[in-house]
């Protein structure tokens, strides 16, 4: 406890940070994007209720549904109703078979009513009584996964039981086995409600949810040509690779959750089929270079007003991004600020002019959030360098409308909160309503942004002015106002406190006080080195030296260990990191922050977020801090950058946020009690302890099993109600994605 204490006091002077020439990976440039196609019971008919899947020898499908046999006409991508049905795929789809195999003077027929061996003159004989689920075969062997355990055939041509053991001598596979599949070299595969099974030869091995199995309720298994395995649950598909475990679970992957049968192709497609229909999981090799290509695609149709403000968007239809509709942010600051950094680390990688081209058009965006401002009646005009949160067009609804009654709402569960009329002035020349009460939250956006723009875009002197001024009244308008935003009535704004009164002296602001002073350094840095102005190198030393604005930012948030504490705050924490780190001339505030954000990364790790991940390893590859007990290493951890490859590759191409369901995993660990998100919350109860929590391998749930609209989201909440009519901002890609080709790390 002391040695903590004598470091606090110390930090300052003691710190040393320094950098070696550390080498930096760079990512491999071809993976295997996923992609989704969904044939829905909703758009035919037909595929109600499909049971089972199949292809003949020429890779033609057929399925099984309550409405017959049906196959898919390749040309028109339309599955149809056949009259003349090949006798195999007939002998196949028979409803109540789940296995055929043919044999030289034989064929296995497996059902619901166990196996028998029709043999060539016509005669059955029963080889099993209870219900098999699947047939395995490679080469003379044949395994049938059965209720009552996995039967191998014998040279006598019965199925005896095979009884597995394993290493401290239990029973495998004994009764229950859910299916059995057999890959090109022999491995079989077998699933279980405890497990999966890996055997080949004597040698066995057990996956069970402490291994990264996501959900052990199987209904089958399937091997791909590629090796990889394919699980049907009761909740979702689940997939292993050799490497990692995936599951494939929500209507972004799906039709339904409950997978009735799985059939491969050649190539790798892999067929689900659902109650629902009949969905199709497959994959494009490709670059993160093509999938930002399509994300910037997609990044136009969300530009909003002749200003480009950026952010999700909205579907009046569930899942069809022909019905997309934007409308206006909360927040055009923070969102429109980090899509003009990604442009600016584009240009700045890559030297193509339609990057600076889309930075300019996202600067001249950002400044309108200031001059709107100054264009309304004179006794609804903030004082000059006051930002929106947002703007709307005067064409589109008056947003006005029950603004107060929610602002009194909200005052009841919020002393603070402001009630204020008109929430959005309008501009005297009747073409804008502005949105007010703005927060720190914009702030990150625009500094972030401006320091960003000015450093990589900007080459000319009118250019790098046209920041200058921007910035200036921006900043002068903070400090002029003790270090706060002061809105057009007067009064400060509800979250934009950053005056070292409030923030050192107000128990009701203490859980904001180390993020509000990196913030309101992280601004001054950026306004000292986009104007060189000493003025403000002399307000950063003495928040430094008098209002312990430093020693405040040691500790951003409050925290009982990882996934507790406002997650929005660790991806505002970061922007702030990356301007200090980069821009600041102050070496022992570097120093001191190097070390604050080592201690963020530590706690953020296991998001594996490539914008934390990135901004992170931009400044501390291979440096060190000591203090006085040591030296240590601050160097990311050695997964840093496989993690964020791991979510740019894996973020889903089709945008749409679905709900996804993750608390029925097997391979979670449920957050304990005390790490939540708000310390005056107690949602991590016994009787509630399934709400947050992480996978087995020590990170959250991955990309594609938690898509949200920005980085600000709680990636350790395991479930979420999307509904398919909110699509995510391609910013989430972007910006790590063009920060990592601009620092080589991609």
């Amino acid at each position: 406890m002391g040695k903590i204490i004598i470091y606090s006091l110390l930090a300052i002077s003691t710190v040393v940070f320094s950098a070696n020439a550390a080498k930096i990976p760079i990512a491999n440039q071809y993976y295997e994007q996923s992609f989704v196609k969904e044939f829905k019971t909703s758009t035919n008919p037909l595929l109600t209720n499909v049971t089972k899947i199949t292809a003949d020898n020429s890779g033609k499908l057929y399925a099984l549904t309550s409405k017959g046999i049906v196959t898919l006409n390749n040309k028109t991508g339309k599955w149809i109703k056949i009259s003349i049905i090949p006798e195999e795929i007939r002998t196949q789809l028979k409803p109540g078979i789940t296995g055929v195999i043919k044999q030289k003077n034989y064929t296995l027929s497996a059902s619901e009513n166990g196996l028998e061996k029709v043999k060539a003159d016509g005669k059955i004989v029963h080889l099993i009584k209870s219900p098999v689920r699947q047939l395995a075969k490679y080469k003379n062997e044949v395994n049938a996964a059965t209720q009552n355990g996995l039967f191998r055939e014998t040279t006598s041509g019965k199925f005896e039981k095979v009884f597995i053991k394993y290493k401290g001598g239990e029973a495998l596979a004994y009764f229950d086995v859910r299916g059995a599949a057999f890959a090109k070299d022999g491995t079989l595969w077998i699933a279980t409600p405890g497990g999966v099974i890996r055997m080949k030869g004597d040698k066995v091995k057990l996956y069970t949810g402490k291994d990264g199995v996501p959900y052990m309720d199987f209904t089958c298994v399937k091997v791909a040509p590629n090796g990889t395995v394919w699980f049907g649950t009761h909740m979702g598909a689940v997939l292993f690779n050799g490497k990692d475990w995936g599951y494939r679970q929500g209507l972004g992957w799906l039709p339904d959750d409950n997978i009735n049968n799985i059939y491969i192709d050649n190539n790798n497609n892999v067929w689900l089929a659902t109650k629902k229909g009949i969905g199709k999981i497959y994959y494009k090799k490709m670059t993160l270079s093509e999938k930002a290509v399509d994300f910037e695609k997609f990044a136009s149709k969300l530009k909003r007003t002749k200003y480009g403000y950026i952010n999700g968007g909205h579907l009046k239809k569930s899942g069809d991004l022909k019905t997309l509709y934007l409308a206006d942010s909360d927040n055009d600051g923070q969102w429109t600020g980090e899509y003009g950094t990604a442009e600016c680390f584009a240009y700045a990688a890559t030297g193509k002019e339609v990057y600076k081209q889309n930075a300019m058009h996202a600067f001249r965006a950002m400044k309108f959030l200031q001059d709107v401002t100054q264009l309304g009646a004179k006794d609804q005009r903030p004082p000059v360098g006051f930002i929106a949160r947002a703007i709307r067009s005067t064409t589109k609804n008056n947003p006005n409308i029950g603004s107060i009654d929610h602002d009194r709402k909200e005052q009841k569960g919020d002393k603070y909160w402001k009630v204020i009329n008109p929430r959005w002035p309008k501009t005297l020349n009747k073409k804008w309503w502005w949105k007010s009460d703005t927060s720190t939250d914009e702030l990150d956006g625009h500094f972030l942004f401006y320091g960003a723009y000015y450093s990589l875009v900007c080459k000319t002197a009118k250019e790098k002015q046209e920041v200058r001024e921007v910035v200036r009244k921006l900043i002068d308008h903070l400090i002029s106002h003790d270090y706060t935003l002061v809105d057009w009535d007067g009064t400060r704004t509800r979250y934009a406190e950053l005056g070292p009164d409030v923030l050192n002296h107000s128990t009701d602001w203490f859980q904001d006080r180390g993020l509000n002073s990196l913030s309101m350094l992280s601004y001054l840095v950026v306004a000292e080195y986009v104007t060189n102005d000493p003025k403000y190198t002399k307000i950063i030393d003495y928040l430094i030296n008098k209002e312990s604005y430093l020693i405040n930012s040691m500790k951003y948030k409050l925290e009982f260990g990882f996934g507790s504490g406002t997650q929005f705050d660790d991806e505002m924490a970061f922007l702030n990191f990356y301007n200090i780190m980069h821009y600041s001339k102050n070496k022992a505030l570097k120093e001191a922050i190097g070390w604050s954000s080592y201690m963020a990364y530590r706690l953020c790790a296991p998001k594996i977020n490539p914008l934390y991940n990135f901004i992170y390893t931009s400044y501390a590859m291979g440096r060190t801090f000591s203090d006085p007990w040591g030296k240590y290493s601050i160097s990311p951890w050695k997964d840093w950058l496989s993690d964020s490859v791991y979510t740019l590759e894996n973020f889903p191409m089709s945008h749409v946020i679905w709900g996804n369901k993750n608390s029925q995993r097997n391979d979670i660990v449920n957050l304990p009690r005390q790490q939540v998100e708000d310390i005056t919350e107690d949602t991590n109860t016994p009787a509630n302890l399934k709400t947050r929590g992480y996978r087995t391998n020590g990170k959250v749930i991955p990309i594609e099993n938690n898509l949200s609209v920005h980085w600000d989201n709680d990636p350790w909440q395991l479930d979420n109600n999307g509904n398919g009519k909110e699509v995510s901002d391609p910013t989430m890609f972007l910006l790590p994605y063009y920060m990592g080709l601009y620092y080589k790390f991609l």
